[in-house]
């Protein structure tokens, strides 16, 4: 693993944990709580390398100290393909697949300054394989789900989000419908645009 320093662009290798990642995992930087503080990159979920399962672990990098720690493992049944974010200080997951490639609607929330999980309101609509992002608002963020699909329709990406409420590090939320995704209108054949 290695980590790019951009002022002076200069890729510098991170030292290597103890025990092998997993694959198919999660990476995330977050933030000291508020946005200050120390920052960590974080290493969450996937595969175990050689047993090839699904795996709920954490790993922390801690970017002050230079060095690696174990996590508090995720809560319940371990899943895999979720949607992962940092947002105010915490990490948020949601969606995925459990052992039997069922696709999930739950939510969890983590706190590395604690190392503890919370459960937050599940999703409105199940997703596998999503994509998680931070979207930036006045009140600290929010953490979208995009794109995935229900368990029957595997391999059927959805063209629309779900999104998450967040209330930053306290781990609230509020789960709802996104709306459709549109794709931009193509203009009619033999039409050209700037001509009435």
């Amino acid at each position: 693993m290695v980590l790019l320093e951009p002022v002076e662009g200069r890729w510098a290798p991170l030292p290597w944990p103890s025990e092998s990642l997993p694959l198919f995992c999660q990476v995330v930087v977050v933030d000291g709580t508020g946005g200050h503080g120390r920052k960590r990159l974080m290493v969450v979920g996937g595969w175990h390398p050689e047993m090839w399962s699904q795996t709920d672990t954490v790993f922390v990098y801690d970017f002050l100290t230079g060095a690696w720690r174990r996590g508090t493992p995720m809560p319940g049944p371990c899943h895999s393909f979720f949607a992962c974010a940092a947002i105010g200080g915490a990490v948020y997951v949601a969606g995925g697949h459990d052992d039997e490639k069922n696709a999930l609607r739950s939510a969890l929330a983590y706190d590395p300054d604690a190392d503890v999980w919370a459960q937050i309101p599940d999703m409105a609509e199940e997703r596998d394989e999503p994509r998680g992002l931070c979207v930036a608002t006045g009140g600290g963020g929010r953490f979208l789900v995009v794109g995935g699909y229900p368990t029957q329709a595997q391999g059927l990406v959805a063209r629309d989000g779900v999104g998450v409420a967040t209330g930053g590090a306290g781990a609230r939320g509020r789960a709802h419908r996104g709306d459709r995704l549109r794709h931009p209108r193509r203009p009619r054949r033999g039409h050209r645009r700037g001509r009435d």
